[in-house]
C-alpha cells in the first residue's frame, strides 16, 4: 500500500509540477518578448532624437533600429526564433515628426507579427494565433509597452489603442 501511495503521489507531482513548468517556460517567453518590444520602442526614440524628430520609414525600419538595438535577438520574439524579426511596425507612424503623433501612449508602434524584417503595415499583420497567454504584446509611440488578450480585444479594451496617428 505505501508503494501504491508513493507511486500516486510522485505521479501528482510530476503532473502539477510539469505543468507550472510549462507556465513558467511560457511566462518567461512573454516576458522577454515585452523586454524585446520595449527595447523597440526605446530605439525608435533614440533614432528619432538623433534625426530631427523625425521617425523611420516604414519599409526600412528594422535596418534603421538595428544600430540602436544592443543584440540581434532583440528583433526575435522567443516564440518566433525562426524569423529574423518577429515584430511589425505601425506603416502610419512612417517619416512622421514625433510631435505630430497625437496621444502617442494610445498609438501602436511595435507589434507581434510573422511578417519579417522591415514589415510595416496594421492589424492585418497581427499574428493569427497570439504567442503569449492568449494575447499580443504592443509597444507604443510613447515607448510603454503592454499586453492584451485577444479576448479582451474582442470585448471592445483594444479600442483605447489606435493604429493612426
Amino acid at each position: 500500500e505505501l508503494g501504491v501511495a508513493t507511486d500516486i503521489v510522485t505521479t501528482a507531482f510530476a503532473i502539477i509540477f510539469g505543468s507550472l513548468t510549462e507556465v513558467s517556460v511560457e511566462s518567461g517567453h512573454h516576458e522577454t518578448c515585452m523586454s524585446h518590444a520595449k527595447g523597440l520602442t526605446t530605439a525608435l526614440h533614440m533614432y528619432a532624437d538623433d534625426n530631427g524628430g523625425v521617425l523611420p520609414d516604414a519599409t526600412a525600419w528594422s535596418d534603421l533600429l538595428a544600430p540602436y538595438v544592443k543584440e540581434k535577438w532583440g528583433f526575435i520574439c522567443p516564440d518566433a526564433r525562426k524569423l529574423k524579426c518577429s515584430y511589425a511596425y505601425n506603416a502610419n507612424l512612417s517619416g512622421l515628426k514625433y510631435d505630430q503623433v497625437r496621444a502617442p501612449d494610445a498609438v501602436v508602434a511595435i507589434f507581434e507579427s510573422n511578417a519579417g524584417w522591415n514589415a510595416h503595415g496594421g492589424p492585418e499583420l497581427l499574428v493569427e494565433e497570439p504567442r503569449h497567454l492568449g494575447g499580443d504584446n504592443w509597444g507604443f509611440a510613447d515607448g510603454h509597452v503592454a499586453w492584451m488578450s485577444r479576448s479582451e480585444m474582442a470585448k471592445g479594451a483594444g479600442t483605447k489603442y489606435r493604429w493612426s496617428r
